[in-house]
């Protein structure tokens, strides 16, 4: 089961790296830790960290069956819940963990 590790680091500001793992076999993905992009000088948030990831699953034609965080963060979860309909998403924080449905 070779695997593949995909690495976008936001050098705009928060520095946080969001990975995205997939299967090469079966295409199945999971990405960690997503970021929703935020300015707070002009107070408005965009998807482009988002968009670079989606890029790639749709690149490699993946099939994103995880979200994956490894803390809490507001503005890291919602940023892919419109974009998949059956993806669980996981955070985990120190001692527990919580499942969110999409």
């Amino acid at each position: 089961m070779p695997v593949v590790i995909h690495h976008f680091w936001d050098t705009d500001g928060t520095g946080t790296l969001t990975y995205l793992v997939h299967d090469l076999e079966t295409k199945k993905a999971a990405i960690i830790d997503p970021l929703l992009d935020f300015d707070i000088k002009a107070c408005r948030s965009t998807t482009r960290s988002a968009d670079a990831v989606l890029a790639k699953v749709a690149e490699h034609k993946l099939e994103v069956q995880w979200i994956l965080e490894s803390h809490v963060h507001v503005r890291v979860v919602c940023v892919f819940d419109r974009a998949f309909n059956d993806v669980v998403i996981i955070v985990y924080t120190c001692f527990y963990y919580v499942q969110y449905a999409t």
